[in-house]
């Protein structure tokens, strides 16, 4: 995937002349000794286990508790990502491209460098020298990948821990390794029966758990805690508000005060033992040679690591126009209270069972971009509607037809917005863009707004400070390469600000005020239903809009979203 962040292994190159008279950072939990590394002002502890090794006949079941103590550990090594799903992109998706853009896409498809089924740990990185009883607030990351992809590799989380310090107000950055792909997302009545669906999900909370018990050693506060997330990732920070029917608490108190969520939101699912969920599950089976025996789970449990990798990998991923329709994400499991309902049907109860933590969420002007690309043989809306009806079986053709009957076929009315007749990569490309951006993103961020912001505090924003980039504007995961690299620096600074407020006072506004106009920014409006009021994050500066965009398509996707589960 996109190459997102300043390698963790920069910082490690730097290890032995950094280090502090006093030696390296070093924290004492109850399994054992941390021992990290301290580098241009942050201290950083990389692959501290959370959880048992999910290997052997604990593959393919929930995450479990360690059982002895380590000692002690030298966390100062990338560790290891969890196992993905191999990425096979069209080549004819980039071959329109310029040659430095295509060069740049191309970085989707490459692995992590360290792979492994023994992956369940976590990164901390907090301020140099933070003393035990800093009780500083923490902010908890959640990768993004599609729930076949991402790891912990991707992202250094240094240049923020050093903004916040610089504003006065200095945070703790972790982030935890979960299983995707077919090791933590594996659907289908085998899974259910067993009890072991969701996997990825389950460490993901988890990890939630060991950072309320531990935190504290690291100078953090286990009671003032937000969840943040990208793509998949802010999927995932959404479902944590509604697990357990809204029940966020760990031994009685809550493991999270408030959630931000980038580019995603209520994905809506059929459950876990769906037929789309089943053949996935049957055709891992079919391809592994466990066909025959009497009991495949066990069966697919007893294969090498080399051997179930490879049968995973034979479905397909979401950068191939057969693989839009993810095959390993999140599925309700009606026989579990731990995620029994899909996430639409949950906010449009009457009483919506969610977690009652302020909420600030926002999206990519150009969300759809990338995904178009790998649907260049779908250049009508028959074509497309094709597609998009074999993913949601559910909904009748017709509701995929009349949905994109909205959307016009002139360029200059699709995406990359605002650009006119330009970047049309293929006919029907910027529709087939809009389209995809909406359905998958947009619509589902505003479904949530619209549904909670009457019952939790919640902000809004749009980033569209990418207009200048030909073809895929200001695309999906934007934003997450912003804060990697801390440009362009005046809109980075901006968002820094507005999410560091958020994690210290849960309220995006609050730094502008105490600082008493050394660091003003606009005042950040809620988000209401009726002004839809929103932060746009511009290449000109920052503006309050409304999120009423393309509203009579948002307002029939919304009236068919219970038909529109994938």
């Amino acid at each position: 995937m996109y190459a997102i962040a300043a390698t963790v292994a920069t910082a490690i190159g730097a290890f032995f002349a950094q280090w502090p008279a006093s030696g390296p950072p070093r924290v004492s939990i109850e399994n054992g000794t941390v021992i990290g590394l301290s580098t241009d002002g942050v201290d950083s502890f990389l692959g501290i286990p959370y959880a048992q090794p999910p290997i052997g006949s604990l593959r393919l079941r929930p995450p479990q508790a360690l059982t002895s103590k380590f000692g002690t550990i030298q966390a100062t090594s990338i560790p290891k990502a969890c196992p993905p799903l191999k990425v096979r992109g069209d080549p004819n998706m980039l071959a329109q491209l310029p040659e430095q853009l295509a060069a740049m896409m191309g970085n989707y498809f490459n692995e992590p460098t360290h792979v492994g089924e023994d992956c369940l740990t976590l990164n901390i990185q907090r301020p140099a020298s933070t003393a035990a009883d800093a009780k500083l607030p923490v902010l908890v990351w959640v990768y993004g990948g599609g729930f076949e992809q991402g790891s912990t590799q991707r992202y250094d989380f240094a240049r923020l821990v050093n903004t916040s310090t610089s504003m006065g107000h200095p945070t703790i950055v972790v982030q935890m390794n979960w299983r995707v792909s077919a090791f933590g997302f594996l659907g289908g009545k085998e899974l259910q029966k067993d009890g072991s669906t969701n996997l990825g999900l389950r460490d993901q909370r988890f990890a939630l758990n060991w950072i309320a018990e531990n935190i504290e050693a690291f100078g953090g506060d286990p009671s003032r805690v937000t969840i943040w997330g990208e793509s998949g990732g802010s999927m995932s920070v959404f479902d944590h508000m509604l697990i357990n029917g809204g029940d966020h608490s760990y031994k009685g108190k809550p493991l999270f005060r408030g959630a931000i969520l980038n580019s995603g939101a209520a994905g809506p699912a059929l459950p876990v033992n769906a037929p789309v969920a089943q053949k996935v599950y049957d055709t891992i089976v079919e391809t592994a040679g466990c066909a025959s025996s009497k009991d495949t789970l066990a069966c697919l449990r007893g294969l090498s690591y080399e051997a179930f990798l490879n049968a995973s990998n034979v479905t397909p991923n979401m950068f191939n126009q057969d693989g839009i329709a993810v095959a390993f994400s999140p599925r309700p499991d009606p026989t579990d209270d731990f995620f029994p309902l899909s996430p639409d049907e949950v906010i449009k109860a009457k009483q919506a069972k969610i977690a009652s933590v302020p909420l600030l969420a926002g999206t990519m002007e150009d969300e759809g971009t990338l995904f178009a690309l790998a649907l260049y043989r779908a250049q009508t809306k028959d074509a497309l509607v094709d597609v998009i009806h074999g993913i949601a079986p559910n909904a009748p053709r017709s509701v995929f037809e009349k949905l994109f009957s909205f959307y016009p076929d002139e360029p200059k009315h699709g995406s990359p917005y605002n650009t006119g007749d330009a970047n049309e990569l293929y006919p029907g490309y910027k529709r087939n863009a809009a389209i995809t951006g909406d359905i998958c993103f947009a619509f589902q961020h505003r479904v949530v707004l619209e549904a909670i912001s009457d019952l939790v505090p919640s902000w809004s924003y749009m980033s569209s400070y990418g207009r200048q980039t030909p073809f895929i504007g200001t695309f999906h995961e934007a934003d997450v390469a912003l804060f990697a690299t801390g440009f362009p620096e005046p809109i980075y600074l901006a968002m820094a600000q507005y999410l560091i407020s958020f994690v210290h006072h849960l309220n995006p506004n609050v730094i502008s005020m105490i600082d008493g106009g050394s660091r003003p920014l606009p005042n950040w409006p809620n988000y209401k239903k009726e002004t839809k009021d929103m932060m746009q994050f511009t290449d000109h500066g920052l503006e309050i809009g409304q999120d009423n965009f393309r509203q009579e398509a948002f307002d029939y996707f919304n009236s068919k979203l219970h038909q529109l589960r994938w």
